[in-house]
């Protein structure tokens, strides 16, 4: 009686095993955008707009502007303040987590790609952001 073995047959070859540095370059600069949470830009909140109407008989004050427009005033400064601490913290922690995985060689390539793109994004919210208060 024969034994049975689990080798594949001869004519078949063993697929060798895929990894991530077997990937192509774009799938692995793609996993690596994807692979962090903090890669991905913080999520902010709608900052109220400063009402135009300063007519408004309620709240007048002697100097022409009313209560409610210093208040919404002071509530989108506060909002862009968190906006400004929000990106912030997507700074620091992307930093981070870059810095952690700056020690693997294979990929360093792919992380300087992938550090330039979010450097690119933290640009463009800094920007909106220092409109946004230029505006304000």
């Amino acid at each position: 009686m024969a034994t049975q073995t689990n080798q594949p047959p001869p004519s078949k070859k063993a697929a060798s095993p895929k990894t991530f540095l077997s990937l192509p370059r774009e799938l692995r600069q793609q996993i690596l955008l994807l692979s962090n949470p903090h890669l991905l830009p913080p999520p902010f909140s709608n900052i109220p707009p400063v009402p135009s109407d300063t007519n408004t008989p309620t709240g007048s004050r002697h100097d022409g502007t009313t209560f409610e427009r210093k208040i919404a005033i002071a509530l989108r400064k506060m909002a862009i303040f968190r906006r400004q601490m929000k990106l912030f913290v997507y700074y620091t922690n992307t930093e981070e987590w870059s810095a952690s995985l700056c020690t693997i060689t294979e990929i360093a390539d792919d992380l300087l790609f992938v550090k330039m793109k979010w450097s690119e994004d933290h640009q463009r919210m800094v920007r909106e952001g220092e409109h946004l208060w230029n505006a304000g």
